[in-house]
């Protein structure tokens, strides 16, 4: 038979027989696990002090993880999560390899109605924390590129509030550097009580969900 070889490069050559490679990525990935755990304790401490409808914070943080995000390994912990048919809130970190850490508030339905005033109202604090909000079509990309995110200090604000009020579901989303590990616990908890401060800054109604 003249089937092509299947010839690898002269770094995958190297790299295949590199065992301490996929041991390292294996010890880090249980560090990024390890930090998320202690990052949710932090949270839920946080959010046990605020006016977040009871019935997001009833589940216990959950951490999940995968390896093939644009093919590369990621971990995302969401606490407060409710993910319920139309009807979501939902306060996600996420560790993208490579790439970044980031913190994202997520909500549609009764939630995004609860909400988008008090959002509106927050465009100012919004830019001072570098935040962005996504103008995708859904809300399941998570990278920060121009098809999917815009920073909210780079529209005006009549613009901003049309993309909050007007689509479906509401994304906010703030990153932090991975070469800031080791602050990154205090970098992201700074990110998460910005979201929560911004919840509180109207007396927002009452969910009836």
């Amino acid at each position: 038979m003249n089937e092509a070889k299947i010839r690898l490069s002269i770094e995958e050559a190297a790299l295949i027989k590199n065992a301490a490679i996929i041991l390292t990525k294996n010890e880090i990935i249980n560090k990024v696990y390890q930090l998320l755990g202690a990052l949710s304790s932090l949270q839920r401490l946080a959010s046990d002090k605020t006016l977040i409808p009871a019935e997001a914070k009833v589940l216990a943080p959950k951490i999940a993880r995968g390896e093939n995000y644009k093919g590369l390994p990621w971990l995302m912990l969401d606490y407060p999560r409710l993910f319920h048919k139309e009807n979501t809130l939902a306060i996600r970190t996420m560790f993208w390899w490579g790439n970044y850490f980031s913190t994202t508030l997520l909500l549609s339905g009764v939630y995004k109605k609860m909400y988008e005033k008090t959002i509106c109202q927050s465009y100012e604090m919004l830019n001072q924390k570098h935040f962005y909000i996504c103008t995708n079509e859904h809300p399941w990309d998570h990278h920060f590129d121009d098809l999917n995110y815009v920073k909210t200090s780079q529209v005006d604000k009549k613009h901003f509030e049309q993309l909050v009020m007007e689509k479906s579901f509401l994304k906010l989303s703030a990153k932090t550097n991975l070469s800031d590990w080791d602050n990154a616990t205090e970098l992201l908890m700074r990110q998460y009580e910005s979201i929560l401060l911004m919840m509180q800054i109207s007396n927002a109604p009452k969910s009836n969900y």
